[in-house]
């Protein structure tokens, strides 16, 4: 049986798409958070940003990774292969927006990006 110690820990490492507070702490001594955001890559080259998405409570955006499902092939998130396969996902701090560049064999495609951030009110 798994006392209220073992139980709090397995939580940490819980991946949703609502905010999780994970068990890390930033070099600044803030709470590492967690989010899962499934959203659908442009239809085109240029940087385009998910206005959809709040990210106003951020202080420092920690880590982006995530896949994008693309047929039978999982890319990975902030990857390059060639150049007709690459995407770059990035937390506009001035704008505090998601931006997302997608090549074009990426266009328009299932993708979950994971964010782990610092919050501004921490």
């Amino acid at each position: 049986m798994m006392g209220a110690p073992e139980i709090f820990n397995l939580q940490k490492q819980i991946y949703s798409t609502d905010e999780i507070k994970t068990n890390k702490v930033w070099v600044d001594g803030k709470t590492i958070y967690r989010k899962v955001l499934n959203i659908t890559t442009f239809n085109n080259l240029n940087d385009g940003w998910y206005d959809n998405i709040d990210m106003s409570f951020v202080d420092n955006m920690i880590s982006v990774s995530g896949f994008i499902k693309q047929n039978t092939v999982t890319f990975p998130i902030n990857a390059y292969h060639s150049g007709s396969w690459y995407n770059c996902f990035y937390l506009n701090a001035g704008e505090k927006k998601i931006h997302g560049i997608v090549s074009q064999e990426l266009q328009n495609k299932p993708a979950m990006l994971i964010l782990e951030y610092t919050k501004i009110t921490d």
